[in-house]
């Protein structure tokens, strides 16, 4: 009769921190679950895989040593996607106070009031040349003299011009 030989013990992970979840962990570390999956894409340790109706489970310690062997300098890392967020938030931020900056300085107007002086000045030229006619019509019907109306007609064109640039 032989012996079978006992099935050696599987070797379960050695656990020193806390238990949790990945909503858990992500309280933790302060940042998104997002982030604690786009973490374990990359390799973070943990003790459950998710799936299946299975939650994901994390060592906590296992994690924060995980995080301080990839940037032993900070002792933090930042997830590439939070980064990207943080800039573009910079980056509006910044642009926001250029803009105030700007305003401030004078150097921007206000859209409707460039609208509104617009529609004035077009209202006005309008008139003004709509106006033409009527104002020259007897004067220049008396003139035989080409040379006169030509000049006549461009002495009033220049002056509506001229009004209109002041």
């Amino acid at each position: 009769m032989s012996r079978a030989k006992p099935k050696p013990a599987e070797k379960k992970p050695t656990i020193s921190g806390k238990l949790v979840n990945r909503a858990e962990l992500a309280a933790i570390f302060g940042v998104s679950t997002n982030t604690v999956t786009s973490w374990t894409a990359r390799g973070c340790p943990h003790v459950q895989a998710g799936g299946l109706g299975k939650a994901w489970t994390f060592d906590t310690a296992a994690v924060a040593q995980w995080q301080a062997q990839r940037s032993p300098a900070s002792g933090q890392v930042e997830d590439p996607d939070e980064r990207e967020l943080r800039k573009r938030k910079l980056a509006v931020d910044l642009a926001q106070a250029e803009l105030e900056l700007a305003k401030d300085q004078g150097e921007l107007v206000n859209a409707e009031e460039v609208r509104r002086e617009a529609y004035t000045l077009a209202r006005t030229m309008r008139d003004a040349f709509q106006n033409l006619p009527d104002r020259l019509a007897d004067e220049l019907a008396a003139e035989t003299d080409a040379g006169a109306i030509h000049h006549r007609l461009e002495t009033e064109l220049k002056s509506i011009l001229r009004q209109l640039a002041e």
